[in-house]
Parts: structure tokens; sequence; C-alpha cells
């Protein structure tokens, strides 16, 4: 068999490893979500409830309510880049009307596979929800054997809240609308 059939198969083999997802790295790729996979996270967990994106100068939100305000949701992708072992880290932070952290979830990685999963092993993240926006001291937490990946997990989280925070204490709402002052420059709304 010659050396160009040889890559070509071998390409071609690695092309329907990823397309089937029989990658051993399926959720070790950072990327910052797009409008279009931020859509689908938000209706992933928020089916049944309407939503707003909003994207400021300072980083993106979404803003999720019934009859009231019920959830922000943040990803910390938008608002930091800390690097990691290998790369970056991006999680999904969902915080209640008030400010205080529900829940966070890991969404993608490009830190070395046997850390993510280390990390995701542990109560980090429940530890990690454990705060509240307005709070100025953050928990950062550390899983041994995995010490810098999950650093970058705690760093993210808290740049990310840190940051929001600037816009949460602004926003206004009046008749179920958001008010955001001109000084964030509100980029673009969905």
């Amino acid at each position: 068999m010659n050396k160009k059939i040889f890559l070509t198969i071998l390409v071609l083999i690695i092309i329907t490893f990823q397309f089937l997802g029989m990658s051993n790295r399926k959720y070790l790729h950072y990327e910052k979500l797009n409008n279009r996979k931020f859509n689908c996270l938000l209706k992933h967990h928020f089916s049944n409830k309407k939503f707003y994106i909003y994207k400021t100068e300072l980083g993106r939100f979404a803003v999720v309510f019934a009859d009231t305000i019920e959830n922000y949701v943040l990803t910390t992708a938008d608002y930091s880049e800390i690097e990691g072992y290998q790369g970056y880290s991006n999680l999904a932070i969902i915080l209640d009307a008030e400010g205080k952290v529900e829940r966070i979830n890991f969404l993608n990685s490009d830190d070395s596979e046997p850390y993510v999963k280390l990390i995701l092993n542990t109560d980090i993240l429940s530890i990690l929800s454990n705060q509240h926006l307005l709070t100025k001291e953050r928990p950062i937490h550390i899983v041994t054997g995995a010490t810098i990946t999950s650093e970058v997990f705690s760093k993210s989280v808290s740049k990310t809240l840190d940051t929001f925070r600037e816009i949460y204490v602004n926003i206004k709402w009046e008749d179920n609308k958001i008010q955001i002052p001109d000084s964030f420059k509100l980029l673009q709304y969905k």
C-alpha cells in the first residue's frame, strides 16, 4: 500500500471516530459558546421558560423568567480566560434572582482529561456554588492531584461573579423589562 493511500485511510478513520463521538476527548475542547449554543444551553436547562440574552462590553448573560425574574445565567468564558495546565475551561453559573449561585455546571475544557475527571468526581462545583454574587470574598478550592485545573475553576468563577456584579447592581426592572445603564453599552439583545 502506498503512503498516500495509507494517509488517506488514516484521515478517514480519524474523521469517522470524531464524527461518531468515539474520541476520548468528548467534552475536552474549550470553546466560548456562540449565541446559538448558548441558546441551546438555556433551552436545555429552562425548557419551558422565557429567557433573553444580553451582551454588554463587560460580558454576556441571560435572564430567565416566568412571571418574574428567576435566574441569571453566565459562562466563565464570557468573563475570564484563566489558563490551566493545558488550556482553558468553561463553566456555566446559574444565579437566582437575588444573586445567590444555585449551581455551576461544567461545559468544556482544554485541560487534561484525567485532571478534569478528578475534579468533576469531587464536590468542587457544589462548594463553589455556595456563594453570593454580592460577597466580596470568594472560596478558592483546590483538588489534590489536579491543583492547577481546580484553581482555574475557582478563579474563573470568582472573576466571572466579580465582573458580573458590576452589571447586576446597576440593573433595574420595569414592567418585566430590563433597564441596563448606557455605561455598559448593550451590544446585543435577543
